[in-house]
Order: structure tokens, then sequence, then C-alpha cells
């Protein structure tokens, strides 16, 4: 998939997420544009992996990666970043969540299931999903 990005909200939380797909001098061109002065370049030893959720600012969200190509790796990749997005944004947001607590774990995986659904919809194209 060629270099993509987009944001995704989460009205809940009155927050959002960025998505940057693309290598380590796509991501830094789009952040820059994006976040201005709020980003910081984390060097790159970060970018050995094939994705990963970052945090600027205790505020501004992004899940990274490397690339996307509509297989279940890429699949396992995304909903590994965005749990990691979600707990961020419940860390940002002053939300205490205890996953021995079935409450807090419902609410964690609606949100986590609207983030990787949500982005799903923008890199999968329409013929080629499951079902609409």
């Amino acid at each position: 998939m060629k270099n993509r990005t987009f944001d995704i909200n989460i009205d809940v939380f009155t927050h959002y997420v960025i998505f940057v797909i693309g290598d380590k001098k796509y991501h830094d061109k789009v952040l820059k544009r994006k976040l201005g002065s709020r980003f910081k370049d984390l060097g790159d030893s970060k970018y050995g992996s094939s994705g990963q959720q970052e945090t600027y600012n205790d505020f501004d969200l992004v899940v990274w990666l490397k690339d996307f190509e509509n297989t279940f790796e890429d699949y396992g990749i995304l909903l590994h970043e965005c749990i990691h997005a979600i707990s961020e944004m419940y860390a940002i947001k002053g939300i205490a969540l205890s996953l021995n607590n079935r409450a807090d774990q419902e609410f964690m995986a609606y949100a986590t299931e609207h983030l990787f659904i949500s982005a799903l919809m923008k890199l999968v194209p329409a013929k080629k999903r499951l079902r609409k």
C-alpha cells in the first residue's frame, strides 16, 4: 500500500488518533505537518518493527504502520497498535482501568473495536472487504 494518513475521531473521548502508513521519512513529514512544534523525532531505532503506537505531548496519539497489504498479519499488527492507542487514551483522560473488572474490559473492548473497524474501513477497499 502506498503512503497514506488519516485521522479517526473517538467521540466519546473527544479525542482522535492519527494513522500513518509508510516509511519513517513519510511518517516524519506527516507528523511535522500535523503536529508542528509538538513533533519530536523518536530516532531511527523505534522503526525496526512493523508498527507502533506513539504519544506526543501527552495528547497526540499516532498509530504508525510500515505497510498494510490486507493480510492477517497486518490485521494483527493494526489491532495490536489500536489496543495501545486506546490504553493510552484512557491514561491521558485520567481513566484508570482494571482488566480484572468485567465492566472495564467491556469499555476497553468496545473502544478498541470502534478504532480497529474504523481504521479497516479506511484501509481496505470496499470491494475487498469481507462484508459491508
